[in-house]
């Protein structure tokens, strides 16, 4: 009977311990499966699942922009602008644009030179291309009209941008001002840029 006892005993003092082994196994198999889970979750989450993917015809329609900056002259010369742009993109990488832009020189301010529409009083026949990157980013490129003497050549503006808002939004920033081809270009440098939204977005209040 002691023999018998004693070889229970001994076998419950074995088994007791393998049990409690395969229990903390079990739990810590538990507890790795859901950090995996979780490091995955927050690296998905981390990637950005909404991000756009963007393409010419990301910017299609109007858009109603403000613009402002500053041109700087070699002859230290200060001119500021702002102004109000309503451009029309036809989502293949052309674009029409109608403006009206104010000029301060020397404490004086009237509107840019060009044509005009008679009707709205805004400067019209400007137009040209841009380019839309995957990322959303992108270039563009504004022609205005010549001057009114035979073989001028308009200004050109050299613009990069980026949209937000599944296309609603626009942003950009002059990288190149080439002026009239009459005018001598005397730009040493030059802040310009602008804001704009998708019209729909202005008129629904968004």
């Amino acid at each position: 009977m002691k023999i018998a006892r004693c070889a229970a005993s001994r076998t419950s003092g074995t088994v007791a311990p393998l049990f409690a082994r395969k229990a903390w196994v079990s739990r810590l198999i538990k507890v790795s499966t859901i950090c995996v889970l979780s490091a995955l979750a927050g690296t998905q989450a981390y990637a950005n699942p909404n991000q756009e993917v963007c393409s010419n015809a990301t910017l299609f329609g109007d858009y109603a922009s403000t613009v402002g900056g500053q041109l700087f002259h070699s002859d230290g010369t200060v001119e500021t602008r702002q102004g109000l742009v309503m451009t029309h993109f036809d989502g293949h990488g052309n674009f029409t644009q109608t403006d009206y832009v104010l000029n301060t020189l020397n404490g004086t301010t009237s509107p840019t030179p060009g044509p005009v529409d008679p009707q709205t009083g805004f400067q019209n026949h400007e137009s040209g291309t841009y380019q839309v990157n995957a990322d959303c980013t992108g270039k563009l490129e504004i022609h205005f009209a010549p001057p009114p003497v035979p073989g001028a050549i308009g200004a050109v503006l050299k613009l990069f941008l980026v949209i937000g808002s599944q296309g609603n939004a626009l942003r950009m920033v002059v990288i190149s001002v080439t002026p009239p081809s009459i005018i001598p270009n005397d730009i040493s440098g030059f802040t310009l840029h602008s804001e704009g939204s998708r019209l729909g977005e202005i008129q629904d209040g968004k």
